[in-house]
């Protein structure tokens, strides 16, 4: 059905026409360059709308359906599909990820509060700028075994974990708010603690280096450490009569030793040797050498006792046999040798000899086999040593 006019039905063709009521089309009404429009219901635009006071200027919707606005755009509460939200104040709300490089948005806010749980698509950039935490708030880093934090409070500042705690670093500092040296620790090497500064303690490969004093309230170990270099390791009375008397070295934290004999009484009229410990024995082969000079408090005696490829080592001959009077002395200083070193004694003896002269012997007594010293055995040539004499080992620190 075509145009209705005044009862009749047709088609009109004009240039121009006036209607002074309305106009009712019941099918699809077709014009181009329409200067205003004044529609209720859907408009269909073949090449899209422009809307302003030329093309571009104001608005335009496109035939695809985009539209784009130049200026001040006006809206009450409109929801745009399921994502996006335009409020009467001109806020935007998004619910789901915003695509893009975001280089054509402008005050958009950067305040997050209200997202409790935002989520990064990659790395944080910071762009040479600061992450601040406020006091008590702190930077957790949340693992299947449980969680760390770092934080400050009020008393500092806290790295904490539930676990081991790693710093990794070819050497690692502790330093002061001045950046003083607080402790230094070298990969592959020593761990140094300092005090003001400066340094205090060191370990090295071979133990630990103390500068200054070093005060303990408890010492558990060997001995009772002394105040010069050597340590005392052991002490021993002879309590009666015996063959021999044997002194066990500590290979394990010597390897220097010196050996003070007091107060030795022997049985008869004899000479004093010595004999070494080496792999667990105390050997008896002709591998010793030793060489000692007498002095009597008169005047030297010229010969010269001991020798080479003996069984024994020569410390002093004809010491006397009385009990009250003859009362053999030895400081001795004692290298314990080695895989791939000789062990010896040099020594000093003081005796009355059995023509009650004072005589001293000094002298050296050596094992002519490589192999670590564990031990001297001290004994007579004839008969026992007596009761009452001390025996003390020091050990060089």
């Amino acid at each position: 059905m075509g145009v209705q006019i005044n009862g009749s039905t047709g088609n009109v063709i004009a240039t121009r026409g006036t209607f002074s009521g309305n106009v009712g089309i019941a099918g699809t009404l077709t014009y181009e360059d329409v200067t205003d429009i004044d529609a209720v219901g859907l408009i269909t635009a073949r090449s899209g709308i422009e809307i302003g006071a030329s093309p571009g200027v104001g608005a335009s919707i496109s035939r695809q359906g985009n539209a784009i606005f130049s200026g001040i755009t006006t809206i009450g509460s409109k929801e745009v599909g399921a994502g996006i939200t335009l409020s009467p104040d001109g806020d935007v709300f998004f619910t789901g990820i915003i695509t893009g490089n975001g280089s054509g948005l402008t005050n958009l806010a950067t305040d997050l509060v209200n997202d409790t749980t935002p989520q990064l698509g990659g790395d944080l950039d910071t762009n040479d700028n600061h992450i601040l935490l406020d006091q008590n708030h702190y930077l957790y880093f949340v693992t299947n075994g449980g969680s760390s934090f770092l934080g400050k409070t009020a008393s500092g500042l806290y790295l904490q974990n539930n676990g081991d705690l790693h710093l990794r670093g070819d050497d690692v500092y502790i330093r002061g708010d001045d950046d003083s040296k607080m402790g230094k620790f070298i990969e592959g090497g020593a761990v140094e603690l300092y005090h003001n500064a400066s340094k205090k303690l060191e370990t090295t490969s071979g133990g630990v280096t103390v500068t200054g004093t070093l005060t303990a309230t408890a010492y558990s170990g060997i001995t009772t450490a002394a105040t010069s270099d050597f340590v005392q390791v052991s002490r021993y009375t002879v309590p009666g009569e015996v063959s021999q008397v044997d002194i066990d070295f500590d290979n394990t934290n010597y390897t220097h030793f010196k050996l003070f004999v007091t107060g030795q009484n022997i049985a008869y009229d004899a000479n004093i040797y010595c004999r070494f410990k080496l792999s667990g024995s105390y050997q008896t082969g002709n591998n010793y050498y030793s060489g000692t000079l007498k002095k009597y408090a008169g005047g030297w005696d010229e010969s010269e006792y001991g020798g080479a490829n003996q069984s024994y080592g020569y410390l002093t001959n004809n010491v006397g046999a009385d009990n009250t009077n003859e009362r053999w002395q030895l400081i001795g200083d004692i290298n314990t040798g080695g895989t791939s070193a000789r062990g010896f004694m040099s020594f000093n003896t003081f005796y009355t000899d059995n023509n009650t002269a004072m005589a001293n012997n000094f002298g050296v007594v050596g094992y002519m086999q490589y192999g670590l010293l564990q031990g001297i055995r001290i004994y007579a040539s004839s008969g026992n040593l007596e009761s009452g004499a001390v025996y003390t080992l020091y050990g060089l620190k």
